[in-house]
Order: C-alpha cells, then sequence, then structure tokens
C-alpha cells in the first residue's frame, strides 16, 4: 500500500507531488462520487488549491513551532480527503494542521472566480463544516 502520510518538512518537499496524487487516486477508487462531476481544468483547479492550502498549513506551522517538533508531526492525506467530502477522519488527524489547512482552503475557495462550480462549493462547505466543529480545539492547545 501506498505511503499516505508525510510530515510537515515532507508536505513542503518535492515528494509532496507524488504522495499527493496517490492518495487521491486511492480516496476516489473509495469515493467515486467526490468531484465527480469535474472536467479536468475544474479537478486540476481545486487539486491545486488543496495542494498550495496543504503547504501554506505547513509553512506556518513550521514556522510558529520553529521546526523542532511539528517536524515530527505526520499528515494523514486521506484524512483530509475524508473532511473535504464530510466525513470524519477515520485516522489519527492533526486537528491544529487541519484547521490551519481549511482556513486556507476556504479562503481560496470564496476569493476566487476560478471555484464557481458546485464541487467546489461542496468542499468549502465541508472545509467549514470541520472548521467549526473543531474550533473549539485551539482554546485547548
Amino acid at each position: 500500500m501506498a505511503k499516505f502520510k508525510l510530515n510537515l518538512t515532507e508536505i513542503i518537499s518535492k515528494k509532496m507531488d507524488e504522495v499527493f496524487r496517490d492518495t487521491f487516486d486511492c480516496f476516489r477508487a473509495h469515493h467515486p462520487s467526490f468531484c465527480s462531476s469535474l472536467n479536468d481544468q475544474n479537478e486540476n483547479n481545486i487539486l491545486e488549491a488543496i495542494k498550495s492550502s496543504l503547504i501554506q498549513a505547513a509553512e506556518v506551522l513550521l514556522e510558529e513551532d520553529c521546526g523542532a517538533e511539528s517536524s515530527d508531526v505526520d499528515i494523514e492525506l486521506l484524512t483530509i480527503f475524508e473532511i473535504l467530502n464530510g466525513e470524519k477522519p477515520s485516522a489519527v488527524s492533526c486537528t491544529k494542521f487541519n484547521l490551519k489547512f481549511t482556513d486556507y482552503l476556504i479562503r481560496k475557495l470564496e476569493d476566487n472566480i476560478t471555484f464557481k462550480f458546485l464541487a467546489a462549493d461542496i468542499v468549502r462547505k465541508n472545509a467549514i463544516k470541520y472548521r467549526t466543529e473543531n474550533k473549539g480545539y485551539l482554546e485547548f492547545s
């Protein structure tokens, strides 16, 4: 089975591209309805927004925590797609990272005319739902 976990430093490396695509393909094989109505251009746009939001979140957490402890945190990419599909994460998930990620993604999807299609709206609503359900986490961390 392919590796679907990356630590924060791996997320900002070239390794991210291959693992991200493998994870998406695996997720899509088990969730064929996820973003199924997209044409190639819209799929590429939303996947790029997801990937760049993951990278932004990793960069910020590494900077905030000076990289020491954060670099050891594994991010389960499959749980990211589960969240965006409106599901509860099936594996242990770094809530602090997920909240940063969803914040960046929501901003990208809301502020860009490129994402004015149904699948992007569903992904955005699911990200907002996750953020709302978990916003209290940061108050206790």
